[in-house]
């Protein structure tokens, strides 16, 4: 399985532009909030408020997503002030 792996390790090394890109990613870069990469989030809410959610998500044509960043930087938002 090492041979796998470091056959994609190679390949990606030779991609242009890779060590730029690695370059960005070691510095501190503002990205707007609407280009931010969105990162996973591992957590649990009660069944009925995941069924809330994504009855208003849905009814909204809205990501869950979206909905959840929203509400997490409002209530930070909220704690701040």
């Amino acid at each position: 399985m090492s041979s796998k792996f470091n056959a994609l390790g190679k390949l990606n090394a030779r991609k242009p532009g890779t060590e730029e890109g690695r370059k960005l990613d070691s510095e501190k870069v503002i990205i707007p909030e609407t280009e931010e990469r969105w990162e996973a989030l591992g957590t649990e809410v009660r069944r009925t408020t995941k069924r809330r959610l994504k009855a208003y998500a849905g009814a909204n044509g809205r990501k869950l997503k979206e909905l959840v960043d929203e509400a997490i930087l409002a209530h930070l938002d909220k704690l701040e002030n």
